[in-house]
């Protein structure tokens, strides 16, 4: 059976010229653009015969981590518009192949709600992407209510990808995209679960790239210390971290098994990170669960079961 991709980035080239004009620079697009990351009929064409030749079906799409997050609320409503009308238009012209996720222009409210509306219900995404923070927010901030009860209401994907700044620490500041993703991810996570958002919004389908970070590694430890940052009565923080969904984004079997152990197969799916990850590297990222050593049942599941019944093909 084909493999399923819920990892993959696409980078229309209007969306990125808005954020080279409103951020004042093209130094944080620069990476993402040339042949392959966008949006023409040359790209496609090309993204799917690299899906083909790797035997997978279909990608989940996003522009993360180019969020459209902005002090200014009309820059960010334009540039979430054109990523969302760039993703749309893909999937529209192949949903045999792929489904989107849009982005929102948040911390603002207002506006977020309308675009995520417009997108959901009328470019037809299967939810938001968004970063672990915004603009310094956490996401159990306050303001992330009005748009996670929605998200909630309409049963939608909330793909949470790291923003890369190392969570604003001159120490991490190097590394944010080598240990900084992590640490990002985990702190999201068990900030929501310190909220209680998850049972707050359990509708909502939670999806946490690279195994979500250190996450499923200090499960033990986010209980063993629950009274230093939970009220009593809580459930156990590893049973929470089973209602989310994590990708397979850190190539290591260890790992994988590990991950496995805390949260189940059934809540693993295949993320490659594409085109982030090209050639042998995204090989690995395909076939290491295979050869991992787990059995072939939790194999097919991780390939492409969980993903069917999480995009609900």
């Amino acid at each position: 059976m084909a493999r399923i991709d819920v990892h993959a980035h696409i980078f229309p080239a209007d969306y990125l010229d808005a954020l080279d004009e409103f951020r004042g620079s093209s130094d944080g697009t620069a990476a993402v653009r040339g042949p392959g990351p966008g949006t023409t009929a040359d790209d496609i064409a090309t993204r799917l015969a690299v899906m083909d030749n790797a035997d997978v079906e279909l990608q989940l799409l996003s522009v993360a981590p180019q969020f459209p997050a902005f002090e200014d609320p009309e820059h960010g409503s334009t540039a979430a518009r054109l990523a969302n009308d760039g993703v749309a238009e893909v999937v529209r012209s192949n949903r045999a192949r792929f489904r989107g996720l849009a982005v929102v222009p948040m911390p603002h409210t207002h506006n977020a709600l309308d675009e995520a509306h417009r997108a959901l219900e009328e470019l037809g995404l299967d939810g938001i992407a968004t970063g672990a923070t915004v603009l310094g927010r956490s996401l159990a901030d306050d303001y992330f209510d009005p748009l996670l009860r929605y998200l909630n209401e309409r049963e939608a994907i909330l793909f949470v990808h790291p923003v890369g700044d190392g969570l604003g620490s001159p120490l991490l500041a190097a590394l944010g995209w080598v240990t900084g993703h992590a640490t990002e991810l985990t702190l999201a996570a068990v900030e929501l679960i310190q909220k209680d958002l998850l049972r707050t919004y359990p509708k909502i389908r939670y999806l946490f790239p690279h195994m979500c970070g250190y996450a499923p590694f200090i499960a033990q430890r986010l209980d063993l210390h629950a009274d230093w940052y939970l009220p009593a009565g809580r459930p156990p923080v590893a049973e929470q971290l089973k209602s989310l969904h994590y990708d397979t984004a850190n190539p290591t079997p260890g790992a994988l098994e590990q991950t496995i152990g805390v949260v189940g197969a059934s809540q693993l799916m295949i993320g490659t990170d594409f085109p982030f990850e090209t050639g042998e590297s995204l090989m690995n990222h395909l076939t290491y669960i295979g050869k991992s050593g787990i059995p072939a049942d939790q194999v097919t599941a991780i390939e492409s079961e969980n993903a069917r019944r999480f995009l609900r093909l």
